[in-house]
């Protein structure tokens, strides 16, 4: 899929909440720092970033009340419904709770 991105073959989107995210991960030492510094640069190079706005804040709301999500979880997913993303990855195993058109993969 990192390849089909890259060669422009298909549309990534990340929701900003992610990246910060990395940040945050590579701050408190649970990732090295030169990944996250790779992956703060690449990801954004092959994907669009969308940052929460007030339809994306509302939507999370309903799926994190719903579907009993963290909040950050239920705006990535809002995210990838709202600009009609076909699969989400995740390495979060609370997003598999969700059920409907969108495919989450999940990673290990």
């Amino acid at each position: 899929m990192w390849r089909a991105l890259v060669e422009g073959e298909r549309e990534g989107v990340v929701s900003g909440l992610s990246l910060v995210e990395l940040l945050r991960l590579g701050l408190k030492g649970a990732l090295d720092k030169e990944d996250v510094e790779l992956l703060l640069q690449a990801i954004p190079a092959v994907c669009r970033v969308v940052w929460p706005d007030w339809t994306l804040g509302e939507r999370a709301a309903r799926l994190s009340h719903g579907l009993y999500l963290p909040l950050v979880d239920a705006l990535v997913l809002a995210t990838a419904l709202e600009v009609g993303a076909k699969e989400l990855w995740t390495t979060d195993a609370d997003l598999g709770r969700y059920e409907g058109k969108l495919r989450v993969v999940r990673l290990r």
